[in-house]
């Protein structure tokens, strides 16, 4: 099976200012998964690790970005509203070339 070990962490600076933190990893011409983790002391790591090597296992290309302030994503400043979210995600889905992802 796949593993974290096949997984790259890498960060973006998004045009909206947000420096992102995330893992990314499986086969490019798979379908990609964008797997978004919850609040609190929640990251993608911390949410997925036992998922990742899974899905990668089955030929999708996983993307795991940790929202500012969590995880190695440092604040951006601005309010982790949903609206504000919503931003971010829109913002990584362009830099990673993704029209669509489940």
């Amino acid at each position: 099976m796949a593993g974290l070990n096949q997984v790259e962490e890498k960060q973006i600076r998004l045009p909206g200012g947000a420096e992102i933190h995330y893992l990314v990893g499986g086969a490019e011409a798979g379908p990609a998964v964008v797997l978004l983790h919850g609040g609190g002391t929640d990251h993608a790591l911390l949410s997925w690790r036992e998922a990742i090597p899974v899905l990668l296992a089955n030929g999708y290309r996983v993307y795991a970005p940790s929202y500012p302030g969590y995880g190695e994503s440092p604040m951006d400043g601005k309010p982790s509203t949903l609206e504000h979210l919503e931003d971010v995600l829109a913002e990584l889905m362009d830099a990673w070339g993704l029209m669509q992802a489940t």
